[in-house]
């Protein structure tokens, strides 16, 4: 019997020294845009959830990774070879919209690989009335081929390069002050570390943003 949680790994691209996209077959998955999937390695008991970054229409799953030193994981997804098979669960979460308005502006805020649905959203819905506000360490962590209008780089541990919509600091320095400027009925999207979205959830609530407004992910 074929299991069909074993998906053969169709690509690897590197982001940096410490991010990884994996491309695997999707075989019948089927998720929606902003879900995760639980992810591991064949005959190792531990998995771990990644959000998916692609398009729910792709006849494909990609899975945005960073790098743990000395972790038990992400080192053989860095690792694995293409065509072999890595372990896919789920799809799990309600970090979607079930009823999909274009006509909204969305502020999509996140840290670290807390991007993934980020990108899985805009893709899908094919929206562009957004904004991705994405707080990383350095500048070789930034996702490639997005629109730089529409892509702000919050960087934690590295000086700014004199490059438009590349910020030095933590993103959540900077949201009061992108809240004077964009229209109060936007969506804002909230992915990555938990302080971070408790802290960015605390602003907009104090800034008079309803809470039907706000959709977060956590990660730990």
């Amino acid at each position: 019997m074929i299991d069909n949680n074993l998906h053969k790994l169709l690509d690897k691209k590197f982001i940096g020294e410490s991010n990884l996209i994996i491309k695997v077959k999707k075989n019948d998955k089927t998720f929606n845009a902003g879900q995760f999937f639980s992810v591991g390695i064949p005959n190792l008991p531990l998995n771990r959830e990644y959000s998916v970054c692609n398009s729910a229409k792709d006849d494909f799953i990609e899975f945005l990774i960073r790098y743990v030193e000395g972790g038990t994981l992400t080192p053989k997804f860095f690792n694995a070879k293409i065509g072999e098979y890595v372990k896919v669960l789920g799809p799990y979460g309600e970090f979607y919209l079930r009823d999909f308005d274009k006509t909204k502006k969305y502020l999509f805020i996140g840290t670290g690989t807390g991007i993934a649905p980020f990108l899985s959203i805009i893709k899908t819905h094919n929206i562009e009335n957004y904004k991705i506000m994405h707080g990383i360490r350095e500048l070789k962590d930034k996702i490639d081929g997005l629109d730089p209008e529409k892509y702000e780089i919050y960087l934690t541990r590295e000086k700014c390069l004199n490059q438009n919509n590349v910020f030095e600091g933590r993103v959540t320095n900077y949201i009061k002050e992108k809240l004077n400027n964009i229209d109060n009925n936007n969506l804002f999207f909230l992915c990555g570390n938990s302080l971070m979205v408790s802290e960015v959830h605390e602003i907009l609530i104090t800034n008079n943003i309803n809470n039907n407004q706000i959709f977060s992910e956590i990660f730990f």
